[in-house]
């Protein structure tokens, strides 16, 4: 099938989809190069068409997701790219999608971010028994990266994401309201977090920092819009540089946070920039957010009680050597930081699956990370 493949309301190329795969089969023509998503063109601005195509196909739910193939078997749906065709390619982290080409559809007519969209599938996702024979499939949770159990809702007119937890502790929501709250501690530009609790299961909720007329794009992306570099850092600072960012500011504080909190998971898609999808200037980093598979989440509470090793990302695989990066220290708030540590007490001891003990070894655990950084910063 024929589709327009569209940024806003700018016809960006005209593609061949395959409707019972969700794959782009060919690039028919391109009309806008400029507005063509970022990394997929190359240096003598012709079209990357396997990355247009790997682009495309990230969009979708990855198989991996849990509970997702039980999902598609109630659907007699075969894969979650299938999902993409059916919800017009509409997420809400950029304003890119879909019409069946010789349509006359508008951007204002569709778009998540001014329009209701049905709950119905992002209920399937999460776990609910909806009791419904036709689910209505054109929903932004047809676009959520990631593992975890999520979906989007509504409220008061704003949009909310709502993530679960993973393990018997749940404990990943948990850890996403603690690591804005040591962020906040040190004035670090993060999404706010809140906990809502359903049927005793603990989720993390935050608005969408994306708005109508913005594209967040991931790191991952724009390191394809340079050459490589000696290091994944260097490239970073480069490609950002290129753009009109000075990142570095921005890379001290993510690399201190995550060394604070443990994160493991700081991978290219889960930082990135904010763009204007209108006149495609560059805006500044986008908020730090998706901290929660950190703080030993997936661990036994005695190895985090004996100080926790884990691998670091994206810069490099040890946490000593990735803050070692970091160009600036005289920033931290060290006793805020402790301050927000301590106050984390409560969060944690709001979950009937997370024992004193495990409470205790996390907190531990941060404060001395935060004293390690202190030390350093002194010399």
């Amino acid at each position: 099938m024929r589709y327009d493949f569209m940024h806003r309301d700018i016809f960006v190329a005209e593609l061949d989809l395959d409707d019972s795969s969700g794959w782009i089969q060919n690039v028919l023509r391109i009309e806008n190069k400029d507005h063509m998503p970022v990394g997929t063109m190359i240096e003598d601005s012709s079209l990357d068409v396997d990355r247009l195509k790997r682009w495309w196909i990230n969009r979708s739910i990855p198989m991996s997701r849990s509970g997702i193939r039980g999902v598609l078997s109630e659907l007699d749906i075969t894969s979650t790219s299938v999902l993409l065709t059916k919800s017009m390619g509409l997420g809400l982290s950029d304003q890119y999608w879909i019409r069946l080409s010789g349509t006359d559809v508008n951007w204002s007519d569709v778009n998540f971010f001014e329009n209701p969209f049905t709950e119905d599938l992002g209920d399937l996702l999460i776990g609910y028994d909806t009791g419904k024979i036709d689910i209505d499939l054109l929903s932004p949770d047809c676009t959520t990266e990631g593992n975890l159990k999520k979906r989007w809702k509504i409220i008061d007119g704003k949009r909310f994401l709502v993530k679960g937890g993973s393990g018997p502790e749940r404990q990943e929501p948990l850890n996403e309201v603690v690591a804005h709250h040591i962020a906040d501690s040190m004035h670090v530009y993060s999404v706010r977090y809140d906990l809502l609790w359903e049927e005793s299961e603990p989720y993390s909720i935050c608005e969408d920092f994306v708005s109508s007329d913005q594209d967040f794009i991931s790191m991952y992306h724009i390191l394809h819009t340079g050459k490589k570099d000696s290091s994944v850092y260097l490239q970073t600072v480069n490609c950002c540089d290129a753009i009109g960012i000075d990142i570095v500011p921005f890379l001290d504080r993510m690399i201190v946070l995550d060394y604070i909190i443990a994160n493991g998971d700081r991978h290219l898609n889960n930082f990135g920039l904010i763009r204007d999808a209108v006149s495609l200037e560059w805006i500044s980093p986008a908020p730090i957010f998706d901290s929660g598979s950190s703080m030993g989440f997936d661990q036994p509470t005695a190895y985090i009680t004996r100080g926790m090793n884990y691998v670091s990302k994206p810069f490099n695989k040890n946490p000593e050597k990735q803050l070692s990066l970091v160009t600036d220290l005289t920033w931290i708030d060290f006793d805020g930081v402790h301050k927000a540590i301590d106050e984390s007490y409560d969060v944690f001891s709001s979950s009937e699956r997370i024992d004193r003990n495990r409470t205790d070894a996390i907190l531990s655990m941060m404060s001395s990370r935060t004293d390690h950084i202190e030390k350093i910063s002194k010399k």
